[in-house]
């Protein structure tokens, strides 16, 4: 019995000893845009003077370097009104130029779960965790360790060794949405990622509307401009939101704007915005749309000045 139990011990320890040396690897050696972000404002959030907050739709959809002043993507896949808010004020400390936040408001923005009680978007917490130096989590919690998502841990273990990870420019903006690479048929994803977009109840409204206060709150006492933008889609994805949704989404802003005096720019249903500007039917190519986007974004807003 006792030479199978130190069998057994020893067994336990080389998948822990396994296990830890993978999870090691994953957060040292795969690139992360996470992580990248993080450091790179450590460095030079001094510098910043156009800060862009926001999900998908502004990462792959703003190019900061198309920016005169010095701009800088802190945008993240998913990322909700909660990160938005922690970022932005996790760096607080270093502003000495930033003059102007750019945060984008979706359809879904004000009524996606929070990411902890999502039974599929806790997933992102991990990266802010782990990667971005956001407290919210203990250190023994599974938003901890990389282990505590094995389809992204494996994946991202299969990419150490193909050598191929996220792409993402050097200032934050990512690049993996290129025009020549988007799927046949992605006109018609428009109707299903509507209805994917399109919550079941309003529970999360208030929680949100919380924290994008608290973004124009951190702002005003700042001095800072906040512009809140909407950013294009293809009219497949906007005929097929559900009209009460839009309807709050659309209240919502408007009393933003009006508490605080907000400039709102929506471009969702902008016509200069054609098939070739699209990646899918929700988010601009980023080598191609993106380039066209961030264009007319600069000349509105200097036109707010």
């Amino acid at each position: 019995m006792r030479k199978f139990l130190i069998q057994c011990f020893k067994f336990g320890m080389l998948v822990a000893t396994t296990l830890a040396a993978g999870e090691y690897l994953v957060r040292t050696y795969v690139d992360n845009p996470y992580k990248f972000k993080h450091e790179w404002m450590s460095r030079n959030a001094g510098d910043v003077e156009i800060l862009v907050l926001g999900s998908s739709h502004t990462y792959y959809g703003i190019n900061p370097a198309l920016f005169d002043s010095k701009a800088f993507n802190l945008a993240n896949v998913s990322q909700i009104f909660h990160y938005d808010y922690v970022l932005l004020t996790q760096y607080a400390g270093l502003y000495d130029s930033l003059k102007t936040v750019i945060l984008p408001v979706s359809y879904f923005s004000f009524f996606d779960p929070e990411f902890e009680d999502s039974d599929t978007d806790w997933i992102y917490a991990v990266n802010y965790k782990i990667y971005m130096d956001v407290n919210e989590h203990s250190d023994f919690s599974k938003y901890n360790f990389e282990l505590s998502r094995p389809a992204i841990y494996s994946g991202k273990l299969s990419s150490l060794l193909s050598g191929k990870g996220l792409s993402y420019d050097s200032l934050g903006m990512g690049t993996d949405y290129l025009s020549g690479s988007r799927q046949i048929g992605w006109e018609e994803t428009g109707k299903q990622t509507a209805v994917r977009h399109t919550s079941a109840g309003h529970d999360a409204v208030e929680g949100h509307f919380r924290y994008a206060r608290k973004i124009a709150d951190f702002c005003r006492k700042r001095h800072l401009e906040l512009v809140l933008v909407t950013t294009p889609a293809w009219h497949s994805y906007y005929e097929n939101l559900d009209p009460i949704q839009a309807e709050m989404t659309d209240s919502l802003i408007g009393v933003l704007r009006d508490q605080y005096g907000l400039h709102y720019l929506d471009y969702m249903r902008d016509k200069r915005f054609t098939a070739d500007d699209f990646y899918d039917a929700d988010h601009l190519s980023s080598d191609v749309g993106a380039r066209k986007f961030t264009d007319i974004l600069i000349r509105d807003l200097s036109t707010l000045k």
